[in-house]
């Protein structure tokens, strides 16, 4: 099945071509960045300032 859509995909024009590969690829592609951003998020969560701040605001510091 694979091999009949790349078939079909090469044998047509240039002007055919992009606007097929753009319709695809950008949406794939913004779901790929979408989920590498959220991977990147989960990891880094301890370390972002936002998280700093976020418990700087929460600790009541020290008690006498």
């Amino acid at each position: 099945m694979i091999d009949a859509i790349e078939s079909w995909l090469a044998a047509q024009s240039f002007w055919v071509q992009v606007p097929i590969l753009l319709l695809i690829g950008i949406p794939i592609c913004w779901l790929v960045a979408g989920v590498i951003d959220r991977v990147v998020e989960l990891t880094l969560r301890r370390h972002t300032r936002r998280e700093a701040i976020r418990h700087a605001q929460t600790d009541p510091g020290p008690t006498e």
